[in-house]
């Protein structure tokens, strides 16, 4: 998934690599020739928000209000675009909207309005009031709407939205609503009201958020996220002091991202009669209008797709008479996709003010297309004699005319001294060509590479990062090459691996989720390796450095036990990087079951901290007795789900390094499964058996072990216990509180396993407390099983009780399953977790057998695996 989309993109230009020689001759070859600057083209008129005001004002009603279920969000489009709704141009026959809201609130049952529509109200007052209109929402229709929205809080969770009735249709209650809380909050914030409890406000929001792909949805009680929803809680999250990087919104930024649309439009489902996706100028504004809350800006960056961005797909969809499509390439104006399109141009155009100027006319016939800006923002900086620090990268606007290398140099406030027409530079505060050297002088990188153009005739991008450098000799490139590398002096076995390690990386990413590559060579063994354990024993990692970004930069110390490699560009500003040892003694995060730590925990900080680049995490360890160096794996802790997960990664065995790559900063370690791997012997040792790969896969993981053994007696029924025992760990499945059933001995081999499992809900006793360790397990009881893991993740949900009979009654055993397993028997039937056999019988009595039991693991283990990497 995308991890960093709220960070500006960097734009890097096509340009041939050359070596200095060739690019100094081609600088003294150019300046000889006339170039003239380049400046932004001519703007055709357009205005989009007057067209759009133009239409709403057509689709007034006599009475002054717009009617139907979307009035009220063209009064709010209008009042965001400053338009003060009880000036004479919006009243007919004397009234206005807010007449008629006011109306409306005069008339509410306060005990029946839905905590949405006050919000709503309160938002579209707040807004009228700061446009000029004489309202007020602590005083309006007779009611104080903010005292009312405030009395829909519940004080110990912080959530907005407690009401509970009976309507006609059926029940109404708010406690699970995101949507009555997310706006309450976006309400109150526009009317500047302090929210109470914020703490609690903000975290019930995040507790809201869907953990498998980062969005939102309407009602916790409903699966599922949805783009606006999603947009609007990023959006509320602002409100209540969020960042762009924090976790949380990045997630959430993360899910609206992916689904961006080549065109620049963002999706959602269009069809709900096939489930059809595609881009909603509705969503798509929804979506620019939470960008701008976080200070993102909607036409940048990653949030410009190939075919345009969010903004441009907007303004592509406006129409001949001022109306803005429901989607694009429709004929007919949409009016609520008009209120949102308004109100989200019109925050761009208040927190991006050169994004919106006028523009050329679409090819609807409608206002406004995407221009060039007027003055972009690029990052510029000057390293002199041996690269110290003359000019510390910082942001520089330039305008029209000077968007130039040479442009961002002069911005930073350097004397300058040019030859040839100012394409090439002389010197830089003094320091001048062949000073130190006849072949010494200045030469200028964007974005990492040198183009062969003149500093006054290379035209910049908004995003570009410039760096001037001085350099002694032809030898140097004035690129960031990998012998750049700032960081420690490293023993040569170290930097050899380290080498060895980034060329893997580099070269053949692994994908999410394959675990360990180890690189060819001999491992550590004998005293080499005893050594080495001693010294990981006796060290204690406690690092901090600041670094600016501008060069690749290893923190760590000489011994390398652990450390990380953020590359030129990863970050965009000096952050003081830490990596931590935690101490033993301390509690700490504990391992995975059938898992134990093979190195030490170690939290890189600052924690959250993300990177423009991946950035590569190291860490020394060696492989357990009895496990080779392929079952090393390293992993990451995903604080939200109290989980490990794996990181693909890289192990060079001659020197003990295993690598991987991350976007993101917090807690790692290498993890090792537990124990010797097992060698079943009565396992058909060409792997034929359907079965045999499950087996030898949950064996290398640990899932399986070598207490199992020697023989794995693949057609015996699998016991209650080991089947919890080997689900626990294959899932990953942290340490839980010891089990109470009574018949767990303390000495049970998976006695953990079944209070871990007990604790997620995957398994359920029997009567009486008992678990029965020892009996097998039957189908019917692995179905119940089965459709608890899936739940967990919030993939399925129960049938219907009306839905179950028809479903069992399908197969002619359907009556033989017990009363307690026939919801999870047919939802697992329903859901393809279990088959019915060839005769037409379901079997819910039998017992599973191990083989059967392996696979089932497996299953699942790789559906998770399936369900993460695709959030």
């Amino acid at each position: 998934m995308l991890s960093d989309c709220f960070q500006p993109d960097i734009h890097v230009k096509e340009a041939k690599g050359m070596r200095l020689r060739q690019r100094l001759t081609v600088l003294l070859c150019i300046v000889s020739l006339a170039i003239g600057l380049v400046t932004a083209p001519a703007l055709a008129a357009g205005d989009p928000l007057a067209g759009a005001k133009t239409y709403l004002r057509e689709q007034q009603a006599e009475s002054g209000a717009w009617t139907g279920p979307w009035g009220d969000w063209a009064a709010i489009g209008l009042a965001a675009v400053g338009e003060n709704l009880e000036a004479p141009e919006w009243l007919k026959n004397g009234r206005g909207h807010l007449d008629t809201v006011r109306d409306a609130v005069y008339a509410w049952d306060v005990n029946k309005t839905a905590t949405t529509t006050v919000a709503r109200t309160v938002y579209l007052i707040a807004l009228a009031q700061k446009a000029g209109a004489g309202v007020h929402p602590e005083d309006f229709g007779g009611c104080n709407l903010v005292e009312l929205l405030l009395a829909r809080q519940d004080g110990q969770t912080g959530h907005f939205g407690n009401l509970q009735y009976q309507e006609s249709w059926g029940p109404v209650d708010e406690t699970t609503y995101v949507n009555a809380h997310i706006w309450a909050v976006i309400a109150l914030s526009a009317a500047g009201v302090e929210i109470p409890h914020p703490d609690q406000v903000r975290q019930w929001l995040i507790d809201a958020q869907n953990k498998d792909d980062g969005g939102w949805g309407y009602d916790t009680a409903w699966p599922g996220s949805d783009p606006d929803m999603t947009a609007a809680a990023l959006r509320a999250l602002a409100a209540l002091g969020a960042k762009a990087d924090d976790p949380d919104v990045r997630e959430g930024l993360d899910y609206l991202h992916g689904k961006l649309d080549a065109s620049g439009g963002v999706k959602t489902v269009v069809d709900w009669t096939y489930g059809t996706e595609g881009v909603s100028t509705v969503t798509t504004a929804e979506a620019v209008m939470a960008l701008c809350d976080l200070k993102i800006n909607p036409a940048e960056g990653v949030w410009r797709a190939s075919g345009g961005s969010p903004v441009s797909c907007l303004l592509q969809t406006q129409l001949a008479d001022g109306s803005f499509a429901a989607q694009p390439g429709l004929d007919g104006g949409d009016f609520l996709a008009t209120c949102k399109t308004l109100q989200a141009l019109a925050m761009v155009q208040q927190v991006f003010p050169d994004v919106l100027p006028e523009g050329e006319e679409n090819q609807n016939g409608g206002g406004g297309g995407l221009p060039s800006p007027q003055t972009i923002t690029v990052t510029a900086g000057v390293r002199g004699l041996d690269g110290a620090t003359m000019y510390a990268p910082r942001a520089v606007e330039l305008a029209p005319g000077k968007q130039t290398p040479l442009g961002a140099l002069e911005a930073l406030g350097a004397n300058v001294e040019t030859g040839f027409g100012g394409g090439y530079v002389i010197s830089i505060d003094g320091l001048a060509e062949k000073q130190y050297g006849p072949t010494s002088g200045w030469i200028y990188l964007v974005n990492g590479s040198s183009p062969p153009v003149g500093a006054n005739a290379y035209t910049l991008d908004d995003g570009d990062d410039v760096l001037w450098r001085y350099v002694r000799s032809l030898a140097e490139t004035g690129e960031f090459a990998p012998e750049e590398l700032l960081g420690p002096s490293l023993p040569p076995a170290l930097a050899d691996g380290v080498a060895a390690l980034e060329q893997v990386l580099s070269s053949s990413p692994a994908a999410e989720g394959t675990g360990t590559t180890v690189l060819p060579g001999e491992p550590l063994a004998g005293d080499a390796a005893a050594a080495l354990a001693r010294a990981l024993a006796a060290n204690r990692v406690d690092l901090a450095q600041e670094v600016t970004g501008e060069v690749d930069t290893l923190v760590g110390d000489e011994f390398l036990e652990a450390a990380v490699r953020i590359p030129a560009g990863g970050l965009d500003r000096t952050v003081s990087i830490t990596v931590r040892e935690r101490d033993p003694g301390v509690e700490q995060t504990p391992a995975p079951l059938g898992r134990t730590f093979a190195s030490g925990v170690y939290d890189f900080g600052p924690d959250g901290q993300t990177f423009r680049q991946p950035a590569t995490i190291y860490v020394r360890c060696l492989p357990a007795e009895g496990r080779s160096p392929a079952d090393l794996t390293l992993t990451w802790f995903d604080p939200q789900a109290k989980a490990w997960r794996l990181l693909p990664a890289v192990y060079d065995p001659a020197s003990g390094l295993l690598a991987g790559r991350t976007t993101h900063f917090t807690r790692f370690a290498a993890l090792t499964p537990a124990g010797p791997r097992p060698a079943f012997t009565d396992l058909d040792p060409d792997g034929e058996a359907w079965y045999a790969g499950a087996v030898t896969d949950l064996a290398a993981r640990g899932v399986i072990s070598a207490d199992e053994g020697p023989a794995f007696n693949s057609q015996n029924p699998v016991t209650r216990a080991a089947f919890t025992g080997w689900l626990a760990r294959g899932l990953a499945l942290l340490p839980g509180p010891d089990p109470s059933f009574t018949d767990l001995g303390a000495g049970h081999a998976y006695r953990a396993e079944i209070g871990a499992a007990a604790r997620d809900g995957l398994v359920r006793g029997l009567p009486d407390g008992f678990f029965g360790p020892e009996r097998s397990l039957t189908r019917q009881e692995l179905a119940a099983i089965l459709v608890r893991a899936a739940m967990r993740r919030h993939e399925i949900k129960d049938l219907p009780p009306g839905e179950v009979p028809a479903l069992l009654a399908s197969f002619a055993d359907g009556a033989q399953v017990a009363d307690w397993a026939r919801t999870a028997v047919a939802t697992a039937v329903r859901e393809g977790l279990l088959a019915g056999m060839p005769d037409g019988r379901l079997n819910p009595l039998d017992p599973v057998t191990r083989a059967e039991a392996a696979a089932f693991v497996q299953r699942l283990m790789e559906h998770e695996r399936t369900v993460r990497d695709a959030a």
